[in-house]
């Protein structure tokens, strides 16, 4: 939908084309390089655009484990942007708002299901009358986190190649992505967070396909 405006905000790091006299001095402790070089471009006055017609084979993780690792890597580079405002505000006004609305306002979901649940159970806790919405609300995080149980009790069980239960699946994996935020923040408050993607396992389907990779 965003390359219907004529522009993006974000870039692929699988693949991506840069004017040579655009491409930036990446700097050794930059772990989005990708974004890093899309908002440096939109700062430079120039566009970013979807090229739909270019195809890319990516190498999906075999394992939730190693998507999370991804997504923590993913996030820790999101913060990072975030704590420099001076990459994303160069790009002007509707640039930033964009990139921050697309990109930078996702880190506050985790933030804001926490804030869903924490409310809910402090109103039970606290004396008084509870409202019917309030309880309602309760009621329906405790029947999407059972779905994210039972995703996880069916990737565990291995049983997520099946068509029904990989659908069973998707809730438990949107909630491991968003949780990927914490471990993020840990690392960069400590340091940890190294700038190298770690090396991951390529899934039993792409192996048959293409064997010669």
């Amino acid at each position: 939908l965003e390359r219907l405006s004529g522009r993006t905000r974000g870039v692929s790091g699988i693949m991506l084309a840069v004017r040579r006299e655009l491409v930036p001095s990446l700097q050794d402790h930059i772990i989005n390089d990708d974004a890093f070089i899309g908002l440096h471009v939109l700062g430079r006055g120039k566009r970013v655009v979807c090229e739909s017609g270019a195809v890319c084979l990516d190498r999906p993780p075999a394992d939730g484990g190693q998507e999370f690792i991804r997504r923590v890597r993913i996030n820790a580079g999101r913060l990072q942007i975030l704590a420099r405002p001076a990459l994303w505000l160069q790009c002007g006004t509707g640039n930033a708002w964009r990139y921050i609305s697309h990109k930078l306002l996702r880190l506050a979901l985790p933030l804001f299901l926490l804030g869903c649940l924490f409310f809910p159970l402090a109103a039970l806790a606290l004396p008084g009358e509870v409202s019917g919405w309030m309880k309602g609300l309760l009621v329906l995080q405790a029947v999407a986190y059972l779905f994210c149980l039972a995703g996880w009790c069916v990737e565990r069980l291995g049983l997520a190649k099946r068509p029904l239960l990989r659908a069973l699946c998707l809730p438990w994996r949107a909630l491991r992505n968003l949780c990927a935020l914490f471990p993020a923040c840990l690392g960069l408050m400590r340091g940890t967070q190294g700038v190298l993607w770690a090396r991951v396992d390529r899934t039993e389907e792409e192996k048959e396909h293409a064997p010669g990779l």
